[in-house]
């Protein structure tokens, strides 16, 4: 995954990891296939059964595309993102791929969407020592327009391209973290949303830290236009915010 601070970022295969996977063809498949490892691993083999040669897949699996085309998939970025810092399994990971054109089945996977990367230090400020809830964030345009970041959506596990189910988008998405850790001074807490890449330059992104105690909110103004495929860094240092703690 592209980082435009840190030039790369990986993420892994979890044990549990399903794919869908079609033929040639496109028209036949959503077959499932099952991560092989027993480990997090950076490239793995999947297993399962299936009419014709592997072609394309996509990342999660959903019965939902039973009978589909692979030009025409569904899948739904959820309006709340828990994040479990322990496994470190994201939730709207989404990912298509492609066979290379070795002869072999490798594939080849790409990030459909923008993933945020969010450092969080509360040291010297009225939420250190109190356990982190959740992190809320919610974008709109230079309007006051809410840009939808989550929803349902189609997409083509070919191209990459996609489509937002409009009646079911929203402009904010929320992200509980199952473990609540205790916020202690000096020590950084790393967790990640994904977004649908709408978000523009000169966009608000507008962010709460909950913790059992206390809100910290502040608002900044975005300085890109995000892209597909990349993970943008948010350094969220709240003593330098500590003037909206409530």
């Amino acid at each position: 995954v592209k980082n435009p601070s840190t030039s790369f970022i990986g993420l892994l295969w979890q044990p549990a990891d399903k794919i869908g996977v079609f033929s040639q063809d496109g028209t036949t498949g959503n077959y499932q296939f099952t991560n092989t490892a027993t480990e997090n691993v950076p490239q793995t083999e999947f297993g399962g059964n299936m009419s014709g040669d592997p072609y394309y897949a996509y990342y999660p699996y959903s019965t939902e595309n039973d009978g589909a085309n692979v030009t025409a998939l569904k899948g739904t970025l959820p309006a709340e993102q828990a994040f479990d810092p322990e496994s470190g399994t994201l939730v709207g990971d989404y990912k298509y791929g492609t066979r290379v054109a070795d002869g072999s089945n490798k594939f080849t996977f790409t990030q459909l969407f923008t993933m945020l990367r969010i450092t969080l230090d509360a040291t010297e400020t009225s939420l250190e020592g109190e356990r982190l809830n959740q992190i809320k964030m919610t974008v709109t345009d230079s309007e006051g327009n809410v840009r939808p970041i989550c929803g349902n959506f189609t997409f083509n596990a070919i191209t990459g391209d996609w489509n937002a189910v409009s009646n079911t988008t929203s402009g904010s998405i929320s992200m509980p973290w199952t473990t609540r850790p205790e916020l202690t001074k000096g020590k950084t807490y790393l967790g990640f949303i994904t977004v649908m890449p709408v978000v523009k330059t000169g966009d608000k992104l507008s962010i709460e830290v909950v913790t059992e105690g206390h809100k910290a909110s502040f608002t900044a103004d975005c300085k890109l236009d995000f892209k597909s495929g990349y993970v943008y860094n948010i350094p969220l240092k709240l003593k330098e915010f500590a003037a909206n703690d409530k």
